[in-house]
């Protein structure tokens, strides 16, 4: 922290200093324990306030740099340990295989950028991720590449505290990070080739089988796209799995549910709260 924050932090009551050292604490702790923490501050008038001014408020430091940035599918890494295939791959194969043909654009954007870190660690848009992946793994996306000298875990805990502290600013109540699941048995990263094959065969509709042919020219029928399908879903599987001790679903940031937000990017109000935190260990 700097001088400015550390004079900052003395003007306030104890109570007051009580919270950012508990934040301090949470966030130099497990990643599980930070949303947890964060989640229980948000109950609190007072403690909202902290979350307001820490995560991009006057109490911040300048720690991060963003961009937009074109990356490769196949060079990024999960940074949680489940991929639903429901809102991934089945998105192509049955709820819109119309939109097959983006797949194969360059680079690709789907609904909105990936959110990226240093390059490397996907943070926010898996399921876009994957299902682009899985159509088409030469592909590249457009990304809002963030960059900073934090673990990936700890830049997950700066997006958590962002969307906190955004939540608090909208005034939406009850505060609480929003969260997502994954259904069981129905995560791609641990899915054997049999059941990739199975939920593929089962998912996959005749439109989906009309665009993937006519995107891919070396697939002439259904058995070669189920073929394909599954193959590029093994070596996500295979190549591209998150590093040791990942989140599942439930402790991500869900961006998605900070309202408004634009359909091309994230909310420019987000962005700023998250370059503009605090240093974390």
């Amino acid at each position: 922290m700097n001088s400015l924050t550390e004079y900052l932090i003395e003007a306030l009551s104890p109570e007051a200093k009580k919270g950012i050292k508990e934040i301090q604490r949470a966030l130099s702790g497990s990643y599980e324990g930070a949303i947890e923490t964060l989640n229980e501050m948000l109950k609190d008038p007072r403690a909202k306030e902290i979350i307001e001014k820490t995560f991009g408020g006057e109490w911040s430091n300048l720690d991060l740099k963003v961009r937009k940035v074109n990356l490769p599918v196949q060079k990024l890494t999960p940074t949680q340990n489940e991929i639903d295939f429901g809102k991934s791959i089945d998105f192509g194969l049955s709820i819109k295989p119309e939109s097959i043909p983006n797949y194969f654009k360059n680079p690709v954007m789907i609904k909105m950028p990936l959110v990226t870190y240093n390059s490397n660690f996907v943070i926010d848009g898996h399921h876009r991720w994957s299902q682009e992946y899985a159509f088409n793994p030469a592909a590249t996306m457009e990304c809002v590449n963030f960059s900073g000298s934090l673990s990936a875990s700890a830049f997950l805990k700066v997006v958590q505290g962002s969307i906190a502290a955004s939540l608090v600013e909208k005034g939406v109540e009850p505060a609480e990070l929003p969260v997502s699941v994954v259904k069981p048995g129905m995560n791609i990263l641990k899915m054997s080739d049999k059941d990739l094959e199975k939920n593929i065969s089962e998912k996959m509709t005749e439109e989906a089988v009309i665009q993937l042919t006519k995107e891919n020219t070396d697939l002439k029928d259904r058995k070669d796209c189920i073929k394909y399908l599954v193959t590029n879903c093994a070596l996500l599987r295979d190549n591209n799995q998150p590093p040791a001790n990942a989140p599942g679903r439930p402790y991500m940031p869900q961006t998605d549910k900070v309202e408004p937000r634009p359909v091309d990017d994230l909310a420019p109000e987000l962005i700023e709260r998250i370059v503009n935190t605090i240093k974390l260990k």
